[in-house]
């Protein structure tokens, strides 16, 4: 399982530059196998999902507060994070052992995408350029 923080941020910085809540839930959703197919490692301890889970949390809380003081709708962006972060749902259903693995549906999850595996300090570094690349995906003046 990847970083769900990564999914939600530029998942939420794409839904900035739409204005169809449809549209932006299917380009977030679309947006979380690019970012599966970039190699990565994935977490193998609790402790590094509830980690992961906090940052997105800030990280959407923080991307949704600057959006709105720049006169920003939320709702194509909100959409766009839901559908990002949708298709981990099913992983953690699986890690939780309610879904066996092969059962899970998302092409980068178990079809016919491979996700292959990257040290944990690439991993690092992909992720804090996500994030800043989805920060500064937000500096063009937003939809309305």
């Amino acid at each position: 399982m990847a970083a769900g923080a990564v999914h939600v941020a530029t998942g939420f910085a794409i839904g900035t530059h739409l204005r169809s809540l449809p549209g932006a839930f299917l380009a977030g959703f679309a947006s979380h196998a690019v970012f599966d197919s970039i190699p990565h490692h994935d977490y193998r301890t609790p402790s590094l999902v509830l980690v992961d889970l906090a940052a997105g949390a800030a990280a959407l809380a923080a991307m949704a507060a600057r959006h709105r003081r720049r006169g920003g709708r939320l709702g194509p962006p909100l959409a766009a994070a839901a559908g990002a972060g949708l298709p981990d749902v099913e992983n953690v259903l699986w890690w939780l052992g309610y879904v066996r693995k092969e059962a899970r549906l998302y092409p980068t999850h178990g079809g016919p995408v491979h996700q292959l595996g990257a040290s944990f300090r690439f991993t690092g570094i992909y992720y804090a350029l996500a994030a800043l690349g989805s920060w500064l995906a937000m500096s063009r003046r937003p939809r309305r």
